[in-house]
């Protein structure tokens, strides 16, 4: 049944996604007959990603960093450093102990660049999401329920307390985590057929020099699939 089942996925190009169902309905002297019930890798169909990237990063916002945010992080630093009630002056020595200021200005400039580059990133993050679930909307998949139910049973057990915790019900926990598993699994599905289109799969190479010193299967899949996923988000950024 096995080699039969090999030869079969082989010749239609189906990529399994999990063990086959079989049944057994008789055995003769010619061979076995037999039902088997299969899960394999889905169709995705893609709309035009390279408009939804390109409208969307249309959409990027410049950004910039208020007096107003300077000035409440440098508070908030005061208050971190305060000796009993007293708060620290505002003054070139006190930048000193800070870093490697030699002034106040000096320490204002660092925490205006921190501020930008983390608002940059926020950004950057959003940008990338939105061109992701626009997509995701707009393909075609043929979800197979075993996919969803893998990432739901994982996602139960690592949220499932959480959601408890804030006074959801069970029937609200389930849900909620669901439709999370199903947009995983979209989301995953659509990054995949978007690496095999345009060619974007990382090479062994490029794993492996990523890998260092920890040699497992589960360390080089989850490399190789940070790298993919970072791939994928490079060209789709490029479409502005």
């Amino acid at each position: 049944v096995r080699v039969s089942l090999d030869e079969i996925t082989k010749d239609r190009e189906w990529t399994m996604i999990d063990t086959p169902s079989v049944q057994i309905e008789d055995s003769k002297d010619l061979g076995i007959i037999y039902k088997a019930t299969l899960s394999v890798f889905p169709e995705v169909k893609l709309p035009n990603y390279k408009k939804i990237a390109q409208k969307v990063m249309a959409e990027e916002k410049e950004q910039k960093v208020e007096d107003k945010e300077i000035n409440e992080t440098i508070e908030w630093i005061r208050k971190e450093r305060k000796q009993g009630e007293a708060l620290p002056e505002i003054n070139d020595a006190w930048a000193k102990t800070l870093g490697k200021f030699e002034n106040v200005e000096q320490f204002k400039k660092s925490i205006s660049e921190g501020i930008l580059a983390e608002k940059k990133v926020r950004e950057h993050d959003r940008l990338r999401l939105k061109i992701l679930d626009e997509i995701v909307k707009e393909a075609a998949i043929d979800l197979p329920e075993v996919m969803v139910q893998k990432t739901y049973d994982n996602m139960f057990k690592q949220y499932s307390p959480m959601l408890k915790a804030s006074g959801k019900t069970e029937e609200e926990i389930k849900k909620i985590i669901h439709e999370k598993a199903k947009n995983n699994v979209e989301s995953n599905l659509v990054m995949y057929q978007l690496a095999k289109v345009e060619k974007l799969e990382p090479t062994e190479e490029q794993v492996k020099k990523q890998q260092g010193s920890v040699e497992s299967d589960a360390n080089y899949q989850y490399i190789y699939g940070v790298l993919q996923n970072e791939n994928v988000f490079q060209f789709l950024e490029k479409q502005k």
